[in-house]
């Protein structure tokens, strides 16, 4: 079985999403993609592993506001590309909030599900999740995704990434659903219901910041649903939409499948 969380005391989620096969043959590399919530929180013990890392590229799909909130940490010597969001990336609309606020859990998950198709779609994160793709075929060394959580935006682009590498559905719904199984994850659902009402307002009732604060299978498929409305499809989105055509993919499997 593979090892993907990293020791990381500060840094919640942190893991590889390296390691799964992939169509044609082959697998995506250990020890190149990874991903994580924030690295506000980084102890002295993570930037020390951070730098063993050696990292090449840091895309940060947060906004500007969430950056203010828990500025990034870097290891000594720190020399990687790093994206940023310019704006903000994670506030929703006021009558979606005002529907979290009368929504039942069920309800709530289902909207949380049109977010995402909202999260795959936006220009801001279209634009990040492009500038990903591109580290991941032009630069020689690991990347690492990251948003507040690292459950949403950094789990839409790691699972846009593996199926345009040619990843099976089924591994990429896994690797997503990871989040809502390793390491601490009753401590992992509370910070991220803390950052549910950051993003959505204090007068979010706790029954639905806590359906928030998790995973779903359904999530992830808003996503899908939404790219997938595209007129060449998902594959076309990638494409098109996200540069992921033929050379991008000779570049990007040269680099990140073995």
């Amino acid at each position: 079985m593979i090892e993907r969380a990293l020791p990381f005391d500060g840094i919640d989620n942190f893991r590889d999403f390296g390691g799964y096969t992939v169509a044609g043959g082959g697998r995506l590399r250990m020890g190149r993609l990874f991903r994580s919530a924030h690295h506000g929180a980084a102890t002295e013990k993570d930037l020390e592993l951070l730098g063993a890392l050696k990292i090449g590229a840091i895309i940060d799909f947060r906004g500007s506001q969430e950056r203010e909130r828990a500025p990034s940490r870097r290891p000594q010597g720190f020399a990687a590309m790093v994206y940023e969001v310019d704006g903000e990336s994670g506030r929703m609309s006021d009558e979606i909030i005002e529907a979290f606020r009368r929504s039942t859990p069920e309800e709530a998950t289902a909207l949380f599900a049109f977010s995402y198709s909202y999260i795959a779609t936006t220009p801001k994160m279209v634009a990040a999740y492009r500038a990903f793709f591109h580290a991941a075929a032009e630069i020689d060394g690991p990347s690492i995704i990251h948003c507040s959580a690292g459950k949403d935006r950094t789990g839409i682009g790691a699972a846009l990434l593996m199926k345009a590498l040619g990843a099976h559905d089924d591994d990429i719904m896994a690797d997503y659903l990871l989040t809502g199984s390793l390491g601490n994850i009753e401590h992992r659902k509370g910070l991220n219901a803390v950052k549910v009402r950051e993003m959505l307002g204090g007068d979010i009732p706790d029954h639905v910041a806590h359906a928030l604060a998790g995973v779903a299978p359904d999530f992830l498929h808003g996503a899908f649903n939404a790219i997938g409305q595209h007129a060449g499809g998902v594959d076309g989105y990638l494409r098109d939409v996200l540069g992921a055509d033929e050379a991008w993919r000779k570049k990007a499997e040269t680099l990140l499948i073995i």
